[in-house]
């Protein structure tokens, strides 16, 4: 795990080493162990890579990188879950110097180019240049775990881990997408990463499950490795159920590899659980669960996290969340980072992730993808049900189930009603709830129709897609690697693998949504080994907190910050935030996003506005 960055282009625009000194000491924070650099000259091209070092897999430093052979040089920030199968079938022909997951994806590279990318399993981004064929691949996994951004100018070409990495190495300043900004206030945050379009001008975020291929002759092309669209098969619950559970334990049992202890993020859900209880069963050195302790009584899951203390027999730690600090570190981040965070829930992760490296681990696992891959969130009832209405009978029965199990539970009121559901769904998507309850605070109603687009025919895998690749798994996968990797620490969502995205989208819809219960195919597979008031609770908690009791938002301090972007005010009614800033109704979760998302915006044009 480590921070990449590169200049590919020109020889007369290589980027001067105080630029590049700059560059090195921002990519500290994503790789702390160690830093290098190798220019190359071709007649009048160079390539320029940098690479900052988080060693997990043989920290010896023959495994530094950038990692070179007379074949070719790679740069690579993640890991490649099957480097050992992959090392195997080549140990005849090829001899090891390392025992490092990099030197085996430089020799598949070297081997089979962009051809080996599908027989890869993991998170990465990375950037690899064939010295023979002078062919240069630059690719992203296929979920976006690892983030990689790019910038073209004339006859220059930057890439990096994070966005002030490209522009420390350019000779151009970057320039805010206020656009952008406007949009994701108006819309909210699912819509931060719904493009390759940046929070800053001309620089883009390669799409996942893409590939770059600069050509000899310079040509550049987009190459789409990984097939996303899959369609349902007719494949018995039973069958379903078996398949997955081997795949489940394969997976898992090369995704928790380590060099070095491995911390585990414990909810009181079914993912989280799922993943603690396989980890303990394939990792045998130091292995710990953490828990936020949340001062939100409605969002408190501490008896469902006890509960599988008790059940898992784990060592746990609660960690305390303490606000003192919150508004400078969050200013710390956005300026060292340049990048946001979507939801003050991640104020309360990063929380955690303090505490898992002050106890010296190296690598955390997450829940994400189990709800967008299996349908695990209350909007997914009705995606469910829109997707069956010609089936009046099935409509009819699941309905009932719906309003009786599942309605009760749900707080927002634009997701318990289905005939407006229905209404607005195909309008403006997830989204609904942010943009009708924000749009009082914005002086331009900038309202655009978000179409759901067709991916897929069936309604509930359609939404499930545009989840998984546009809305809510990447406002996930970003600031979990952002913050993490802030820390020196390795996040990794086990769920997310090319076998379980396979088979959830092959199954039927009904082997998810049955009974009221979203999941029901996991929480079926997970009864025999967590606890199941766990498996079977249609309570649909989350880990959320107010924006009140993270920022003390009557504060002077709070409210410069809020407001110090005159660019940021322009679309904003002031007036009408303050008053619900002194108002003593508790915020709405919607509304507690959009505020935290003003305070990010405001943060991040005072750094590169």
């Amino acid at each position: 795990m480590c921070g990449i960055a590169g200049y590919i282009g020109d020889i007369n625009f290589i980027p001067k080493n105080q630029r590049i000194k700059k560059c090195e000491k921002l990519m500290g924070f994503r790789g702390p162990d160690d830093f290098n650099s190798e220019l190359l000259k071709e007649n009048s091209r160079a390539h320029l890579l940098l690479h900052s070092r988080l060693a997990i897999i043989d920290s010896n430093k023959r495994s530094n990188q950038p990692i070179e052979d007379d074949n070719g040089i790679l740069v690579f920030n993640g890991m490649i879950y099957n480097y050992l199968e992959l090392k195997e079938k080549l140990k005849k022909k090829i001899n090891f110097k390392t025992k490092s997951d990099t030197e085996v994806l430089l020799k598949y590279l070297n081997l089979y180019g962009k051809d080996c990318l599908n027989k890869l399993e993991g998170m990465w981004a990375f950037y690899y240049y064939n010295k023979k064929t002078k062919l240069s691949i630059l690719s992203r996994d296929r979920f976006g775990e690892k983030p990689l951004f790019y910038k073209k100018e004339k006859k220059k070409f930057y890439f990096g881990s994070s966005i002030n990495y490209i522009g420390a190495l350019s000779s151009k300043k970057l320039s805010i997408n206020y656009k952008k900004i406007q949009d994701g206030l108006s819309y909210g945050y699912k819509t931060f990463y719904n493009e390759n379009k940046t929070f800053f001008k001309d620089i883009f975020s390669l799409e996942p499950g893409t590939s770059i291929i600069i050509e000899k002759n310079k040509k550049i092309s987009f190459f789409k490795y990984f097939n996303k669209k899959i369609e349902i098969k007719k494949i018995n619950y039973k069958k379903t159920k078996s398949k997955l559970e081997k795949i489940l334990s394969k997976d898992f049992s090369k995704t928790i590899r380590s060099d070095f202890p491995v911390a585990c993020l414990l909810s009181g859900g079914i993912d989280s659980n799922i993943i603690a209880a396989y980890s303990k069963k394939f990792i045998n050195k130091k292995f710990e669960c953490f828990s936020i302790k949340n001062q939100d009584t409605n969002y408190d899951e501490s008896i469902n996290i006890n509960r599988a203390i008790r059940k898992l027999n784990v060592k746990h730690n609660y960690v305390k969340f303490k606000k003192e600090n919150s508004l400078k570190y969050l200013d710390r981040f956005i300026k060292n980072t340049s990048s946001i965070m979507p939801t003050a829930t991640w104020m309360l992760y990063s929380q955690i992730i303090k505490k898992i490296k002050s106890k010296r681990f190296k690598v955390v696992l997450g829940g994400a993808g189990g709800d967008e891959l299996f349908a695990g969130y209350y909007i997914h009832n009705l995606y469910y049900l829109k997707s069956i209405l010609n089936k009046k009978k099935l409509f009819k029965h699941y309905y009932a189930e719906w309003n009786a199990k599942v309605r009760p539970l749900i707080r927002s009121k634009y997701l318990n009603d289905f005939k407006f559901f229905l209404k607005n769904s195909n309008k403006i998507n997830s989204n609904l709830t942010p943009f009708l309850e924000n749009e009082e605070f914005l002086k331009k109603k900038n309202y655009k129709k978000f179409l759901n687009k067709k991916f897929i025919k069936n309604d509930l895998k359609n939404f499930l897609y545009d989840e998984i690749f546009y809305s809510s798994l990447p406002a996930q996968l970003n600031p979990a690697d952002n913050i993490s990797m802030y820390h020196g620490i390795e996040n990794r969502s086990p769920i997310l693998t090319k076998d379980i995205y396979k088979i959830s989208f092959q199954s039927k819809n009904e082997h998810f949504l049955k009974n009221g219960f979203g999941k029901y195919l996991l929480r079926d597979i997970s009864t025999s080994f967590i606890d199941n008031k766990i498996s079977w609770s249609r309570n649909k908690v989350g880990f959320y907190s107010d924006l009140k009791n993270i920022f003390d938002v009557g504060s002077k301090s709070f409210r410069q910050k809020l407001f110090q972007s005159k660019k940021i005010n322009s679309f904003l009614d002031k007036q009408k935030i303050i008053n619900l800033l002194d108002s003593d109704k508790k915020l709405s979760n919607s509304q507690s996003h959009f505020l935290f998302s003003i305070l990010n915006f405001s943060i991040l044009d005072k750094y590169y506005g």
